[in-house]
């Protein structure tokens, strides 16, 4: 008997059976729609740097000790701002409008017309236009129950004084706060922050904050838009893996425990690998399994059934929920064909094998690869990007347009270019499933475009060989080449000291002080002279600086033409372009010679002595060859809230698995991938463990840390930083309270362009980064700061 039915043998005989499909809670009986109040009292607004925000700053907090939460309206005259010398109370109004369901929605517009905005931006540009403000409105429940609350375009809210690292900064609108809310009225409180970025330079600047909250069933459900799936192309599956998102809307926690075809045959089933998942109360998980398809395959759904158990009572419930699928009749097409990611997550690329007419004019057995990276918010999924390539029907290789597993991922860095790593490795796979007769791929190969992010994303492979990427030719569409460069970090509140080392964190995907690294390959950067997203000065830096280290590189900067255009990754040059270097890059490899295209494993951190910096900066938790573990201590709530923050942020913003554990649940043995251990040591035996193996930099003392010959004893004060574990790579977050484990706890990172290296000590106070800086390569202190 295997482990599965031993444990289906051991639960109460009690079934519950409950079918939901995606959101549809068919257990409300009554009305109980959620109430928004229209007006929301803001204070702001105030300067704040390019990602800044993780670092906690926020002048309102030093101006008036306790913060926003302990101001009134009208509480005081006058704030001042370096934004227009004073900060008053003001007034906005809220869209609010009702729902399907129990749902209820808010659109609240935060802008300051009064300031001189032109006049700011003529000298400092894009950055003076970041700007933070304080808004506060009301939640009114009629029902207690639970909720799930989307906070959009925005990174934090605090509901009733509690905060929540739960918004949703990309409006990916997946990864909901799942709360009980008691009935009457709730605070609601939210710092809106204008990121360029996501809003553009637009003047006046605005944020345009949209919170959504609707009433659930307190059951598991499946988030439809967390679906994975292959297409259907010629009666089979590109590719055997899929995946749903399943969420615990629950108060307890629950465990998938098997995924399976309803009411399948013979020629149709599920292979559900693992045995069992747990999901913490509000927890979404992505729950991958492979696909059976015997003789042709031409469903538009497939059926499943997954099984919930419910360990607090030994009861079991299903989900039935019909996977949809995309059905093309031609091979020639693009289509969705999916393989695991190196995190061990299910991901998806869009494919366009060589058509029938340019294999006959080929003379060669194998073509190259085109790997086209897609911009910031676009899905490579969507008609707009698959279609792009259109005009070249016969292009001499193989169109693969990954996905980055989400639509921003980590800007094409190791995470999500490791998604078109694995996309490459997986053709020979997708050959073999569909019996290819047609022409080979060579692996070997790359030409590489992408637009805008995905441009950036082409300068910082060809610039940073260590992501074992070189290329034949590149052509960079509308690209910024470092983000310090498209959105300047002048305006952030930290000292000198502070600014090197984050800094010298950034200037790692800093492509213009890496152009050493790009020669060989040839270049062709493209813009639209009127580019008002991605100024066309970055291509003509870039060309500069490779022309000027003896590079092949050209710039095409198509007049009149603004970010994008009909053509943009095809017409004109880029046909020329394209043609030739497909053409000239089948040239034949040796097999003692380096490959141009060396698609790498995920990178395995070994610990006797560190392998540089980047081995362990705080950002590369992430980048984990399995499941991301968060190791929480057997008591605390505050310990639980956290760890789903951060399961739920990893999720929304890189489409993430991450299991939380309690600190007795952890095997070494069988915790394959990263981990993010919460607390102190005399706290988290986990922590405890590791310390006990590699003493730390940084120790907890009874009375606070000590780093080097500093000691941090202050209320609110919290540490974050990396440590070996077991052969990979662990981030401790602690703190002296909670206010402390909070505050370290912000530095989590979720996205790229905050600068955090390899420990960081934060607190109160005008200067609230107490210290920062690196580990040597015995994990010893090497460079940092640690303020006296």
């Amino acid at each position: 008997m295997n482990l599965r039915s031993v444990l289906f043998a051991s639960l109460s005989t009690a079934v519950i059976a409950s079918a939901f499909e995606g959101h549809q809670h068919s257990l409300l009986q009554t009305s109980s729609r959620p109430v928004i109040g229209k007006t929301w009292y803001a204070l702001g607004p105030w300067q704040i740097g390019t990602r800044e925000a993780p670092w906690g700053h926020d002048p309102l907090s030093i101006l008036h000790p306790g913060g926003f939460s302990n101001l009134t309206y009208d509480s005081f005259n006058t704030l001042p701002s370096s934004l227009n010398g004073t900060v008053n109370w003001r007034t906005f109004e809220a869209e609010v409008a009702e729902e399907s369901g129990e749902g209820v929605k808010a659109n609240v517009e935060v802008v300051y017309d009064d300031i001189d905005w032109d006049g700011l931006t003529a000298t400092y540009g894009w950055a003076a236009l970041q700007f933070s403000s304080w808004i506060r409105g009301t939640l009114y429940i009629e029902q207690e129950g639970r909720y799930h609350l989307h906070a959009l375009n925005v990174g934090e809210i605090w509901i009733d004084g509690k905060l929540y690292d739960g918004g949703d900064w990309y409006a990916y609108r997946r990864a909901p706060l799942i709360l009980t809310l008691s009935s009457g009225e709730h605070r609601v409180e939210i710092r809106a922050i204008n990121e360029i970025r996501i809003f553009g330079g637009r003047i006046s600047p605005r944020v345009e904050v949209v919170l959504h909250v609707e009433r659930v069933a307190g059951e598991v459900v499946v988030e439809k838009r967390g679906v994975v799936a292959p297409d259907v192309v010629e009666a089979k599956l590109a590719g055997e893996w899929a995946s749903v998102a399943v969420r615990n809307e629950g108060e307890a926690w629950v465990d998938v425990v098997d995924v399976e075809v309803q009411d399948a045959d013979e020629t149709t089933g599920i292979i559900f690998e693992d045995v069992s998942v747990s999901l913490a109360p509000g927890q979404i998980r992505p729950i991958k399994f492979r696909i059976r398809a015997v003789g042709a395959f031409e469903a538009k759904k497939l059926p499943l059934n997954i099984t919930i158990h419910h360990p607090e009572t030994g009861l079991v419930s299903y989900i039935l929920y019909s996977l949809p699928l995309t059905v093309h009749p031609a091979v020639y097409s693009p289509h969705q064909f999916t393989y695991l990611h190196p995190s061990n997550i299910v991901s998806y690329s869009m494919l366009r094998p060589p058509s029938l007419t340019s294999q006959r004019i080929s003379n060669f057995s194998n073509l190259p690869i085109l790997v086209s990276l897609h911009g910031a918010g676009v899905e490579a999924s969507s008609p707009m990007w698959t279609q792009a390539y259109d005009s070249l029907p016969d292009l001499l290789g193989w169109l693969v347009m990954p996905s980055g597993v989400t639509s921003w991922g980590d800007d094409w860095h190791r995470w999500s270019f490791g998604d078109a790593e694995a996309a490459a490795r997986t053709l020979k796979e997708w050959m073999e499933r569909f019996g290819w007769q047609g022409v080979g791929v060579d692996e070997r190969q790359w030409v590489l475009t992408g637009h805008s992010n995905g441009g950036q994303g082409v300068w910082n492979a060809i610039t940073h060989s260590e992501l074992g990427v070189d290329v034949v030719c590149a052509a960079p569409i509308a690209g910024y080449f470092a983000i310090q460069a498209y959105v300047p970090y002048t305006m952030w509140e930290a000292n000198y000291e502070v600014m090197s080392i984050i800094e010298e964190v950034l200037s790692e995907y800093d492509a213009g002080q890496h152009v050493e690294s790009a020669m060989g390959t040839r270049v062709l950067a493209r813009h639209g002279s009127a580019d008002d997203n991605v100024p066309a000065y970055h291509s003509r830096r870039m060309v500069e600086l490779l022309r000027m280290h003896g590079g092949d590189a050209s710039l095409d900067v198509v007049k009149g033409e603004s970010h994008w255009w009909d053509g943009v990754m095809t017409a004109g040059r880029m046909e020329e372009f394209l043609t030739d270097c497909l053409g000239k890059a089948r040239s034949p490899v040796s097999s003692d010679s380096p490959s141009k295209v060396q698609h790498s494993a995920p990178r395995q951190h070994t610990f006797v002595k560190r392998q540089g910096r980047q081995a362990g900066h705080i950002g590369d938790v992430i980048y984990t060859s399995d499941t991301l573990t968060v190791v929480i201590p057997a008591c605390g709530q505050v310990y639980l809230d956290i760890a789903s923050d951060i399961a739920r942020g990893f999720y929304n913003y890189f489409g993430m698995d991450v299991r939380v554990a309690y600190e007795d649940q952890v095997d070494s043995e069988e915790c394959c991938g990263n981990i993010i251990a919460l607390g102190n040591a005399d706290r988290n035996s986990v922590v405890a463990e590791a310390f006990g193996r590699q003493a730390p930099a940084i120790r907890f003392l009874k009375n606070g840390y000590v780093v080097g010959d500093a000691q941090y004893s202050r209320p609110g004060t919290g540490v974050i930083f990396v440590h070996p574990y077991q052969g990979r790579l662990m981030l401790n977050v602690a703190g002296l309270d909670e206010a402390g484990l909070r505050r370290a706890a912000r530095l989590i990172p979720y996205r790229t362009g905050s600068g955090q290296p390899d420990f960081a000590i934060v607190g109160e106070g005008t200067e609230n980064i107490k210290g920062l800086g690196f580990f040597d390569e015995e994990w010893k202190l090497g460079r940092g700061y640690l303020s006296r």
